[in-house]
């Protein structure tokens, strides 16, 4: 089954113009087919698609796209830096259709368009092409993507904390800022 799965994964990304990724360096990734995936060592559930560009320019608008998240029905959060580091894997080298250039050090599972992400800070941002957190006031004129993450819930344990289980509540705070994100104008 591994060699099968192994020979499928090196021509989807020969096919597609990555590089081929050893099966053992996915073992700690896993594709939940929900919309999320789940890093095993550090027991973080993290979106798999990105934002889907890199247009979200600025951090607040960062914050409300992931405040509007519903994947799966996790309450989800921007990640730390510690967290973004956490996916950093030299063991990956591949490129996207967008940034062919651009050699990113992050499994293939995550649906990417580049490689710099928003953290919970306004004032960096982490990149999977060297591994490097760099400085950033506000916002990019060309923007960072946004990759969400929730914390892996217990299924032994009864009790239950808002930021690791799945949430059925909308959250109807208003912290958008008016910046436009998704292609629509967030509240003022």
């Amino acid at each position: 089954m591994k060699t099968t799965v192994f020979l499928l994964l090196s021509f989807a990304c020969l096919h597609l113009g990555f590089a081929a990724v050893p099966s053992d360096a996915l073992a700690g990734i896993v594709d939940n087919d929900d919309g999320t995936v789940t890093d095993t060592e550090s027991g973080l559930i993290w979106t798999k698609r990105s934002n889907g560009s890199r247009s979200i320019s600025f951090f607040d608008a960062a914050i409300y796209y992931v405040g509007e998240l519903e994947t799966a029905g996790y309450a989800w959060r921007m990640p730390t830096q510690v967290e973004l580091d956490s996916l950093y894997d030299t063991e990956f080298a591949w490129s996207t259709e967008a940034c062919p250039d651009d050699t990113l050090h992050i499994s293939p599972v995550f649906d990417i368009v580049c490689g710099d992400f928003w953290g919970d800070s306004n004032a960096w941002y982490y990149s999977f092409r060297d591994g490097q957190t760099y400085s950033d006031s506000r916002g990019l004129d060309d923007g960072n993507e946004v990759l969400a993450v929730a914390m892996m819930t217990d299924d032994d344990d009864d009790t239950t904390d808002d930021d690791t289980t799945p949430d059925d509540d909308t959250d109807d705070d208003d912290d958008g800022g008016g910046f436009g994100c998704r292609g629509r104008d967030l509240p003022r």
